[in-house]
């Protein structure tokens, strides 16, 4: 089917006619005769519109055919699963951007990084790690660091939180139209800094379509995984940063572990493996730094208030920021409906339009959710 077939069956569908229908979309009948015949073509704004009447997507009124990772995903997750809300929130993420290229707002390119493939997985990870770091103008993403806002300026990923029920900490999803990461909610914001980093790794060693993680934590065998866990590691808790924080010969007390817990903005256990694999505390010691919790280290820096609020920011929902921008801006140029922005921010497309009339929109957090501190 052509253009004008898909939109004949949509017409159909809604049981309107021509004239009604027309007038919904905000056509004149004559314009819609003449797109329906071929004298004129559909505007970019038509097919949206159309597209929202029907309940169909622009891609489907184009007749374009696009990968869809989630097929392989709902095949391998239990029918229900938590992750579900996840995978549909990344196709719609997906969609919305593959609708904006076409209008030319396009996402940022994924740099294409490379490891020897005959390396160990942890060592493929570190090397990964070493190759993105090198990309961050700013240094390592540390404290006070938008971890959000550096994978979507310097990977070119779509990057959303969510409140999800149940133990899953994100997905990474990479299709000919996007490369995203969805993460869930969390009162433990280092864990979830540290599923950020585990799912970036997924994308830049292009491990699969679709990859979901219920617990990132897990050192599970498989090479990608290890891989992953490895980038993490070394991406939020580089050796130079380490070294440059402690003085190579002198102790490492509590006070001064928890400084760096929370410069790096990591947990207790994760940076005491990580120093314990630098050879810098013994496994004694590593033990030891392991039963801290991050509280704790705040309170020893007196950094309780940064604490609350990093903790406050880690529960709440995110758009991705670059992709909402890009959505705003062509809705205001008249290039699509409010849908898409609403459908990426969460909120009816009522509540989003009495917000943006208000001049209350602060970004791609609804208005009563933007945090104020998000390392």
């Amino acid at each position: 089917m052509d253009i004008s077939e898909r939109v004949r069956e949509v017409i159909e569908k809604t049981g309107l006619n021509r004239t009604a229908f027309a007038e919904q979309a905000g056509l004149d009948a004559s314009k819609l005769s003449k797109s329906l015949s071929g004298a004129r073509r559909f505007s970019s704004l038509d097919l949206a519109n159309i597209a929202e009447i029907g309940g169909v997507t622009v891609d489907w009124l184009l007749g374009t055919e696009r990968s869809k990772p989630a097929v392989a995903a709902r095949a391998a997750t239990p029918a229900g699963s938590v992750a579900d809300k996840a995978i549909e929130t990344a196709e719609t993420i997906s969609e919305v951007r593959a609708g904006l290229a076409g209008l030319g707002y396009r996402a940022r390119s994924t740099p294409e990084l490379r490891f020897a493939p005959a390396e160990l997985g942890i060592r493929q990870g570190a090397d990964l790690a070493q190759q993105a770091l090198a990309r961050l103008p700013e240094g390592p993403p540390g404290v006070g660091a938008d971890l959000f806002a550096t994978l979507e300026r310097c990977f070119g990923i779509e990057v959303a939180v969510q409140h999800l029920n149940g133990r899953f900490d994100g997905l990474a999803w990479i299709d000919d139209d996007a490369r995203v990461i969805v993460v869930g909610t969390t009162e433990v914001p280092t864990r979830q800094r540290f599923t950020l980093a585990h799912e970036l790794a997924h994308i830049l060693a292009g491990d699969d379509q679709l990859h979901v993680d219920e617990d990132v934590m897990e050192w599970r065998r498989a090479v990608s995984e290890l891989r992953a866990n490895s980038f993490a590691a070394h991406f939020l808790m580089p050796e130079a940063v380490i070294a440059g924080r402690l003085a190579t010969d002198a102790p490492i007390d509590r006070r001064a572990f928890a400084e760096l817990v929370m410069h790096l903005a990591v947990s207790p256990d994760a940076l005491a493996w990580r120093l314990h694999s630098l050879a810098r505390v013994s496994p004694a010691q590593r033990d030891q730094f392991r039963r801290m919790s991050t509280v704790q280290c705040a309170h020893l820096t007196e950094r309780t208030d940064q604490y609350g609020e990093w903790r406050n920011a880690s529960k709440h929902s995110r758009s991705p920021a670059a992709l909402t921008g890009d959505a705003l801006d062509a809705y205001l140029e008249g290039k699509i409906t409010l849908r898409p922005v609403a459908q990426l921010c969460g909120l009816p497309v009522e509540t989003l339009r009495d917000t943006l009339d208000s001049g209350a929109w602060s970004g791609p957090y609804p208005a009563d959710e933007e945090p104020v501190f998000n390392p």
